[in-house]
């Protein structure tokens, strides 16, 4: 078992980007490998080479199975991290996501101290809502040149501090 590295995005203030690197004391998550049934490999697999899905490749602190969910273009390249902003009663937190993710799944959670979060709620192929009241926006890929969805998630804001503190983060699973 290892721990998956998370890109949290988060605002209070105004939106702000950090993220968590894998091992850092970071509150990652267990991941329990389960291998893909899929022709030729999974999907991360053919993307990765031999690079693990919980690794950090390039040192960035974003583990190779996040950096791959959200687009980037190898395991050595550095990708464009959720993008932090508000709406009215809103932090939306808004990516790139391959379409593709054969068994790996993409998880959002929000807390309010960054010491207690929620429990994550896997982000759908679709626009949904989920988790109870996040929005999910999903303008799905369209070629020809679109490799990636392009999605929104909206964390309402009730969920904030009474200081007004929200923060989100996404999470990536293998299985």
């Amino acid at each position: 078992m290892a721990t998956s590295g998370t890109a949290n995005t988060g605002s209070g203030g105004g939106a702000s980007l950090w993220s968590d690197k894998p091992g850092s004391g970071g509150s990652g998550i267990v991941i329990v490998r389960y291998p893909y049934s899929g022709p030729g490999g999974s999907p991360y697999d053919t993307w990765a080479g031999s690079a693990v899905f919980t690794d950090d490749a390039n040192g960035d602190g974003v583990a190779n199975g996040l950096a791959w969910i959200l687009g980037a273009a190898g395991p050595s390249d550095h990708v464009v991290l959720p993008a932090p902003g508000t709406e009215t009663g809103f932090l939306t937190l808004h990516f790139a996501r391959v379409p593709d993710q054969g068994p790996a799944k993409l998880y959002v959670e929000y807390s309010n101290d960054l010491s207690t979060w929620s429990t994550p709620v896997e982000i759908p192929a679709g626009s949904d809502t989920v988790g109870g009241d996040i929005e999910v926006v999903v303008i799905p890929a369209s070629p020809p040149g679109v490799p990636n969805d392009d999605v929104t998630v909206k964390i309402p804001t009730s969920h904030a501090s009474g200081a007004g503190k929200l923060f989100g983060r996404l999470m990536a699973t293998e299985n």
